[in-house]
């Protein structure tokens, strides 16, 4: 039967349901009108509303970063609402990295994505050939992956995790669901995260790329990233809210990552060692040592990479020196401290290919000599000396 369907012209083919046939732009567009959470209906409530924040820009360093056009043409940031949503019959579909959800009546909700909301035309997954049969989860499912968690530390911490703080919210259990739906594949610190957030392992289901899921009932939360009450959900989950007093000083070293390393970083490290800083190599540690450093320090310098999800342990005027590269001056972290009260200072290097990687997000970080004043000079500031 499929054979024939595909025989068909396209239009024909979407009808019988190949592929989904159009796109909700807004959430309220299906559901209508929000209402009161409740297991077993379908509903939409606005769980926090969405609000436009001036952002502080960064203590610049060096000329590269003071002009740089990502810092000086974002000077406010617009969060969405914060939505939670019940779906009888509704199909997940993976689709470049994004967990799409698809109505019963072959409908895309436009939603889970990394840039807040899309402004969509026309969607990849309108003219995707063949969405597959889906596999079927019988009873209820909670959605948790989110856009970039299948690889992404950053992603599943801030966009994943804390979504079980709106469960949490509206007095919703684990013991609620039959099977809980997350960004895949297994890791390590994916297992770890989740035991430590009393997340029962037996009913994990991780969607990979192209994946196909049809449920009979789904619970979901819309993205919640940059709203505070996202971490500090974790902060208390992961044991570190009562820390109050930081005092580490520590270097985060990527030298095991296969990309963005920064050259001659040990020149660099035996610069701040003399300072009292300690280099931390995250990779090497549980997520709940992690959180614990973090909570624990009042100045941080690093280069750019997932790692820096961790700030969410932070306490509030902790200092953050980031080394960003400037083919990949990418300022999420700048965002988040905005939010999180974290005084950001912004160092912009060079970039350098390496053996392995060639696009720009991968490339090695290659400092100039001014950085060490620019390091000294904000060190002082804070009365850290040698």
């Amino acid at each position: 039967m499929k054979k024939i369907i595909k025989l068909l012209p396209w239009r024909f083919q979407t009808l019988l349901g190949l592929r989904p046939k159009k796109v909700h732009q807004n959430l309220l567009s299906y559901f209508t009108e929000y209402s009161t959470p409740q297991i077993d209906k379908e509903f939409l409530t606005v769980v926090y509303p969405g609000y436009k924040k001036d952002l502080k820009l960064p203590n610049f360093t060096n000329p590269k970063s003071l002009n740089h056009e990502n810092y000086l043409n974002n000077r406010s940031l617009s969060l969405n609402d914060v939505q939670f949503g019940g779906i009888k019959n509704a199909r997940v579909y993976q689709n470049n990295f994004h967990p799409e959800i698809i109505t019963s009546k072959n409908i895309l909700l436009n939603t889970f994505t990394n840039d807040l909301k899309r402004k969509i035309k026309k969607h990849t997954l309108l003219s995707v050939k063949d969405v597959g049969s889906p596999l079927h989860l019988k009873g209820r499912s909670i959605l948790l992956a989110a856009t970039g968690a299948h690889n992404g530390y950053y992603h599943w911490v801030l966009d994943s995790l804390a979504k079980i703080h709106v469960l949490n919210k509206f007095n919703f259990s684990f013991d609620n669901f039959d099977h809980i739906i997350l960004s895949g594949p297994s890791s390590k610190y994916k297992l770890e995260t989740l035991k430590a957030l009393n997340v029962p392992i037996e009913k994990f289901h991780f969607i990979e790329e192209a994946n196909h899921i049809k449920t009979d009932y789904l619970v979901f939360v819309d993205t919640i990233r940059y709203h505070t009450e996202g971490t500090s959900f974790l902060k208390e989950y992961f044991n570190v809210d009562k820390l109050k007093s930081p005092n580490k000083l520590i270097f985060i070293s990527r030298e095991q990552a296969g990309f963005r390393k920064i050259v001659d970083q040990e020149k660099l490290f035996d610069f701040l060692k003399e300072f009292g800083f300690e280099k931390v190599i995250l990779e090497n540690l549980t997520v709940h040592k992690q959180a614990k450093i973090m909570a624990e320090t009042k100045f941080i310098v690093s280069p750019h990479g997932a790692g820096l999800a961790n700030i969410a342990f932070c306490n509030p005027k902790t200092v953050l020196f980031e080394i960003v590269p400037n083919e990949y001056a990418n300022i999420n972290y700048w965002f988040h401290s905005n939010f999180l009260d974290i005084n950001y200072y912004s160092y912009i290097s060079k970039s350098q290919l390496n053996n392995n990687q060639v696009r720009p997000n991968t490339k090695d970080i290659v400092f100039e000599e001014d950085l060490y004043q620019h390091l000294s000079t904000t060190l002082e500031k804070y009365d850290i000396k040698k």
